[in-house]
């Protein structure tokens, strides 16, 4: 805001500067510079991106806490994809368009930590589910047929000789 409104100063300084013909039109000129912000001179940072930083970072984790504990591995790993590309984006086309400087490193630490929480959480979880299952089935097989039924190391017979 403090950027903006210097960047407006500069410029209605050069007009006024060039155009003192009446006080009333010099002091309309200030105000309508002050008004409009087509040129920024440098980038700045807004008194409200902390806020806006942390409702997004609020709004994202909350959205992707809930989203990503009924995706699959491979959707998560897409969506994170997708929303990295997005936010990396969004903050170029701040940067580039508006000259806003807005923090990024915070929202992508949240976007790879939740999708490898989520990642993690759901390995373990597959994990326990196969221990179930092999557990009840064991039950009423023999353990000897429940457990893979093809050998670990593969031999290969070629003319005679087994290789290993």
């Amino acid at each position: 805001m403090h950027a903006n409104m210097l960047n407006a100063l500069l410029n209605s300084i050069a007009a006024t500067v060039v155009a003192v013909d009446s006080g009333e039109a010099v002091t309309a000129s200030v105000f309508s510079t002050f008004q409009s912000s087509a040129t920024i001179f440098f980038p700045y940072k807004p008194d409200w991106s902390a806020g806006a930083t942390f409702v997004i970072i609020l709004v994202l984790g909350l959205s992707m806490s809930m989203l990503f504990s009924i995706l699959g591995a491979a959707s998560m790993a897409v969506t994170a994809s997708g929303l990295v590309i997005a936010s990396i984006w969004i903050n170029f086309q701040l940067w580039d368009v508006y000259k806003l400087d807005f923090p990024l490193v915070l929202l992508l630490l949240l976007i790879v930590l939740v999708t490898g929480t989520n990642m993690i959480y759901g390995f373990l979880a597959e994990s326990q589910t196969r221990k179930i299952i092999k557990g009840m089935f064991d039950q009423y097989v023999p353990r000897a047929t429940s457990t893979p039924c093809w050998p670990t190391r593969i031999t290969i017979a070629s003319r005679g000789r087994v290789k290993s």
